[in-house]
C-alpha cells in the first residue's frame, strides 16, 4: 500500500507555520516603522525604546533566515514524501530540487527501536540505510528521521510502525 500526501492535510499543518513565518519575520520591523511614523521623534530619539524600535528593525533578516529555512523545510518536505507499506518492512521515499540539481531519497526500514509522534511530525529512531541518487550518488546512515504528519491514512503507518517495533524487540513505549 502507497501512502501519498493529502493536501488537505498539508493546507492545515502549514498554517500556523507559515503564521509563524509571517508574524515573526514581518511583524517586528513593519510595527517599529509604524512607531517611528507615529511617535514624535524627540520622544524616542536617545531613550531605550530607541533600541526596541531599532532592534525591531534589524530582526528582519536573521527571522527571514531562521523561520524561512523551517517554513520551506516543513513545506517542501511534506509535499514529496512518499511511504510504500509492505507486511515486514517500510520504505520511505521523497526528493530534493528541480531539474539536473534534483537529488532523491530511499530508505527501506525493515525495524525501528522506537518512534515518537509529535504535533507536526512522527519521529523513527533507529538504524537507517539512506540512500540518496541524482547528481552524487551516496548511501548514508542515520539514527533517526521524521516523517510529516500529512500523510493520506496515518492509522496504517502507525500500524506498521508498531509491527516494525515488535519485529525489532525493543521495549521501547511509543508516545501518542
Amino acid at each position: 500500500m502507497e501512502l501519498r500526501t493529502d493536501e488537505n492535510k498539508r493546507r492545515e499543518m502549514l498554517r500556523p507555520v507559515r503564521a509563524l513565518f509571517f508574524g515573526a519575520t514581518f511583524g517586528p520591523p513593519v510595527l517599529s516603522l509604524i512607531l517611528m511614523a507615529v511617535i514624535p521623534r524627540h520622544l524616542y530619539y536617545g531613550t531605550p525604546a530607541a533600541y526596541l524600535i531599532g532592534l525591531g528593525i534589524v530582526t528582519f533578516i536573521p527571522c527571514l533566515a531562521i523561520f524561512g529555512v523551517y517554513y520551506a523545510d516543513c513545506s517542501g518536505s511534506s509535499k514529496v514524501q512518499k511511504v510504500i507499506l509492505y507486511p515486514e518492512k517500510l520504505v520511505f521515499s521523497g526528493y530534493s530540487g528541480k531539474g539536473f540539481q534534483q537529488m532523491q531519497y530511499l530508505s527501506v526500514i525493515d525495524s525501528i527501536d522506537s518512534y515518537k509522534i509529535g504535533k507536526r511530525r512522527i519521529w523513527i529512531n533507529g538504524r537507517f540505510k539512506f540512500t540518496y541518487t541524482g547528481k552524487w550518488n551516496e548511501t548514508s546512515t542515520k539514527r533517526h528521521f521524521s516523517i510529516m504528519r500529512t500523510l493520506e491514512d496515518e492509522d496504517k503507518l502507525l500500524a506498521s510502525l508498531d509491527a516494525l517495533q515488535r519485529n525489532k524487540g525493543g521495549m521501547e513505549v511509543c508516545s501518542r
